[in-house]
């Protein structure tokens, strides 16, 4: 009895970690964006709060979710999961955290239907092939095998970036591993592999547009 409440207490302490690193990115990448993507995310937050009061009750939240189809998350359970000071309703902190949720669509597990906070387990080779086709399993469903699925390539979601991050990129080129040349009458063209770089620049463009993309 005891070690099941012990167990319960871990489970419920890694779910409040999960929602708590999800808001703290999620607001981080509020407090960076630009003055009219945030008024587009308070804009989302206002339609919402139907009658105005500056929070968001459970009756105005599963309100919404019905009206725009967002099945998921219609669930009691999850709003409490949102509501971070137990206060039984929405502020927009944490309404911010669900659009976030829903804008870049987190997955849930397709054995029990639990939203999927940290660390998770999907298919690659449907990964590979665009969202829509997406299999994904919490650690548990993992763990007991409690799934049917065609494929046997589910890796952590951290195994699969890891996995995108290495694939090679083949370019042309005579002198550098990094950049392209032009071929010259007296050398040869090569195929180099050479690994894919992020570009800073494009970093730093997509983290001050994020709310907009959210917004979109």
């Amino acid at each position: 009895m005891l070690a099941s409440l012990k167990e319960r207490a871990r489970e419920g302490d890694a779910e409040s970690t999960g929602i708590q690193e999800i808001r703290e990115a999620v607001l981080a990448y509020y407090k960076a964006a630009a003055e009219e993507h945030q008024q587009l995310a308070r804009e989302f937050f206002e339609s919402m709060d139907a009658n105005g009061d500056g929070k968001v009750s459970l009756h105005e939240y599963l309100q919404f979710l019905r009206e725009r189809g967002y099945t998921h998350f219609k669930s009691r359970n999850f709003f409490h999961e949102l509501d971070r000071n137990h206060d039984g309703t929405l502020d927009f902190d944490e309404v911010l955290c669900l659009y976030y949720i829903i804008k870049t669509e987190r997955p849930f597990c397709d054995g029990c239907a639990v939203f999927l906070k940290a660390l998770f387990f999907t298919c690659a080779e449907c990964y590979d092939k665009g969202s829509s086709c997406s299999f994904n399993l919490c650690s548990k469903c993992f763990g007991n095998r409690d799934f049917n699925h065609q494929h046997n390539t589910i890796v952590d979601n951290y195994l699969l970036l890891a996995r995108k991050r290495e694939k090679p990129t083949v370019v042309q080129s005579t002198t550098s591993r990094y950049t392209q040349a032009q071929p010259t009458p007296s050398t040869s063209t090569q195929l180099v592999v050479v690994p894919q770089a992020t570009s800073r620049a494009v970093s730093t463009l997509s983290f001050h547009n994020f709310i907009y993309f959210l917004c979109m």
